[in-house]
């Protein structure tokens, strides 16, 4: 008789034990991950954002830049990290729509992964983590080009740029090249059709590189400039 008094309430303590269990589990927090992390968005190889997220105790929070018309546009997002390194992250544009980002953090300092936005276009992610030295670079650049009346201009800031090159709008990040700094290819819609620019940056704050016509590589000249 004891024995059948006693099995449900034996029963009553696994349930609670394995309730507390789960819990527990489910306010494991992430740390592995907490860094700061910059990178680009993509669609079939051309480069149309970039953005900056910081992880801390596993969540998400940060922002993306695109290109819109003639304007670099800013927002927000956020996401969590799972145990895996596995992360999705939530856009929200302008004029309604929406994005969702699909990311792996794989535990040497680079993040691969997928976007795809409501309105059906879609690509891929890549990125790094925010190096100490990205921030030696830090400031406001201007110059000109040869063959050209055209002027350019940009700010970086923790490894992105933002800038203007013909007063037309663009963004990038940059990349580290032994002692130069090299902002990844841009490419900006002038008058005559898309123009791709490339720029290196000396820990001095020179600035060289060239310029050439996506649709007519004859066309083209040099970059240079300097820190404002």
């Amino acid at each position: 008789m004891i024995r059948h008094l006693l099995s449900p309430f034996v029963l009553i303590l696994a349930v609670f034990f394995s309730s507390c269990s789960s819990e527990e589990q489910e306010e494991v927090v992430i740390t592995e991950f907490d860094q700061r992390y910059i990178g680009v968005s993509t669609d079939e190889g051309a480069l149309v954002g970039v953005w900056d997220i910081s992880i801390l105790d596993g969540a998400i929070t940060g922002s993306t830049t695109y290109i819109d018309g003639e304007e670099a546009v800013s927002v927000n997002l956020n996401g969590a990290v799972k145990g895996s390194g596995a992360f999705d992250l939530t856009v929200n544009y302008r004029y309604g729509y929406s994005g969702l980002i699909e990311g792996l953090l794989n535990g040497y300092g680079s993040v691969s992964g997928s976007w795809e936005n409501s309105d059906g276009s879609f690509g891929v992610i890549s990125g790094k983590i925010l190096e100490n030295e990205y921030q030696l670079y830090n400031g406001s650049y201007s110059g000109a080009v040869t063959n050209s009346d055209f002027v350019w201009n940009f700010t970086i800031k923790n490894g992105i740029a933002e800038g203007r090159f013909n007063n037309q709008a663009f963004a990038g990040l940059i990349g580290l090249e032994g002692a130069t700094i090299k902002l990844l290819e841009v490419e900006v819609l002038v008058d005559s059709g898309p123009v791709v620019v490339s720029f290196g940056i000396t820990e001095e704050g020179e600035v060289s590189g060239n310029w050439y016509h996506a649709n007519d590589t004859s066309r083209g000249g040099v970059v240079s400039g300097s820190e404002s």
